[in-house]
């Protein structure tokens, strides 16, 4: 099922997953270390699995002062994107977003859409 969101007032991470594609789905799934499912629902009920209970709160915890800072400038920005260019000016560097092999992203991007 495809669900028109409002980005601006997502109510729920499952409603936020169902509408990403299922490309960006997988690179979300491969951050948990499982095998990613076939289905698009599958791979967003995963996620949400994955983010149940206390491991959001670990996962939050886990991050530096600048990748904390780069989740609030995405949660807070009105277009619910993260935009590299004005984070570099803010915070004068990116944050760390890991390697290359990490879910196949590059180091840095200059727009990244994040769900909330």
């Amino acid at each position: 099922m495809n669900y028109h969101v409002d980005e601006e007032e997502i109510p729920t991470l499952k409603l936020a997953l169902d509408g990403m594609s299922a490309n960006d789905l997988r690179k979300l799934t491969a951050l948990t270390g499982e095998k990613a499912p076939s289905r698009k629902g599958d791979m967003a009920a995963l996620v949400v699995q994955y983010l149940a209970g206390e491991r959001l709160r670990s996962i939050w915890e886990g991050l530096d002062e600048l990748q904390r800072a780069a989740v609030a400038e995405a949660v807070h920005s009105p277009s619910g994107q993260f935009d590299a260019g004005v984070f570099r000016a803010k915070y004068g560097r990116d944050p760390d977003w890991g390697s290359k092999g990490d879910a196949g992203r590059p180091q840095s991007a200059n727009r990244t859409t994040v769900y909330v």
